[in-house]
């Protein structure tokens, strides 16, 4: 904005100074052609009472004084033909003897000026040749003073636009580092006051939206934990009615069901009342898995559905901490049980390739439906957040999550994570 401005203030202060100052440089020179014709006129007018009379040496006489005080060359034709002073071209003076008089300008860019006089003794010619020099006398120092005015002017508006410019690209940028502070997530940046009016109006309408954004993320975070908190009541009813229930082994599965529930509510509001979600932490992604995926086996077994983990010895830091991993991986497998008919089976495998760690589930259901990915969208009857949560943290760990169809004509999920470098990691 600040180029542009200055572009077009010299644009604009140019057009106008050369519209000004080539018409004055014209009239400058046409004013010193007149002043230069003006001088050699009075003295050849000088010259015209000495003619009359046709007194030869008192012509002489005044010739040398008026070429003496006067730039221009004097020359005298007397009637019987003598020439006092410069020659004069012999067809100029047949004119001028005629009584037309000549008014030229000669090869060399000087002006010829005859004046016949009509005296006692015949007609005198009167030859005033002005010289270039003196036709020009002033122009060039005219011209050089308007060039240096006419710069100065735009110099001085090119400056001037360039201060607006910078005070106002300064203000602007000032607005935009403070909405990009928001974008980056710092929820305190706010934009400076500006002095020009209309970016003084845009920062405090980006201030307003600041703080709408803070008051609508306190609500949501107080409504998620009360949501939360509120989730108590009936947990701890279903856990005394499971401790009611004679000892089994599905109700050991239901007790540490509720444990990880009652935990995963403790996290919610944590992080609600947090204000939001701790730091990544690296843990082994082929240990989770190989857990989660044991957890979800013994519901597969009930169901008789073939199920399958492939993971490497070899440790697989990501830079996702255990519970949200689990709580991804928890979420897809789910998926795979709930939304595809026994006996449909599930295969987990995980590897590494090109520096990331690749946990591929396929299972052998009707296929995951397009767009079931964008957050809201399911086509199995579900709130769509599942395969949305785990995007999310995916791309929250600098990975990403594909969706498509298997091999065997199921659905896959591709779970993509960065791989760590393994010095310094630590298994959470």
């Amino acid at each position: 904005m600040r180029r542009r401005l200055v572009a077009v203030t010299l644009a604009t202060t140019l057009t106008v100074a050369i519209a000004f100052v080539v018409p004055l440089a014209v009239l400058v020179r046409i004013l010193a052609t007149d002043r230069a014709l003006d001088d050699a006129d009075r003295a050849a007018r000088t010259l015209i009472p000495v003619l009359v009379t046709g007194d030869r040496a008192a012509a002489e006489v005044a010739r040398e004084q008026v070429a003496a005080t006067s730039s221009a060359d004097v020359t005298i034709i007397l009637p019987g033909g003598a020439v006092l002073g410069p020659p004069v071209a012999e067809t100029d003076l047949a004119a001028a003897r005629r009584g037309s008089g000549v008014d030229r300008a000669a090869a060399d860019g000087s002006r010829i000026r005859l004046t016949p006089v009509v005296g006692q003794e015949g007609t005198s010619v009167i030859q005033v040749v002005v010289p270039t020099a003196s036709l020009t006398a002033g122009v060039g120092t005219a011209w050089l003073t308007l060039t240096a005015v006419g710069l100065a002017l735009v110099g001085i508006a090119v400056v001037i636009a360039d201060r607006l410019g910078r005070r106002a690209v300064a203000q602007a940028s000032g607005v935009a580092a403070a909405a990009r502070r928001l974008a980056a997530g710092e929820s305190t940046a706010r934009a400076p006051a500006a002095d020009l009016p209309e970016l003084d109006a845009a920062a405090r309408a980006l201030n307003t939206l600041a703080d709408r954004i803070d008051a609508l993320v306190a609500a949501e975070r107080e409504a998620a934990a009360d949501v939360s908190h509120r989730l108590r009541t009936p947990m701890t009813a279903l856990r005394l009615d499971v401790d009611a229930l004679p000892a089994s082994a599905a109700t050991e599965r239901v007790i540490d069901d509720l444990a990880a529930l009652d935990v995963a509510v403790d996290q919610v509001i944590r992080a609600t009342r947090g204000g939001g979600e701790a730091p990544h932490a690296w843990t082994d992604a082929g240990r989770v898995v190989g857990e989660r995926s044991a957890f979800w086996s013994a519901l597969a077994a009930d169901e008789q559905r073939p199920w399958s983990c492939t993971r490497p010895d070899e440790t697989l830091p990501v830079a996702v901490d255990e519970e949200r991993l689990a709580a991804v991986l928890d979420a897809l497998l789910g998926n795979v049980l709930t939304h595809t008919d026994p006996p449909a089976g599930c295969r987990i495998a995980v590897d590494h390739v090109d520096g990331r760690v690749r946990i591929r589930i396929d299972d052998d259901g009707a296929g995951i439906p397009p767009g079931a990915a964008r957050r809201g969208r399911s086509g199995g009857g579900s709130t769509g957040l599942g395969l949305d949560i785990a995007r999310r943290t995916a791309e929250s760990a600098g990975g990403s999550l594909l969706v498509g169809r298997g091999d065997h004509g199921g659905g896959r999920v591709d779970l993509l994570l960065p791989l760590s470098e393994s010095e310094g990691f630590t298994s959470a």
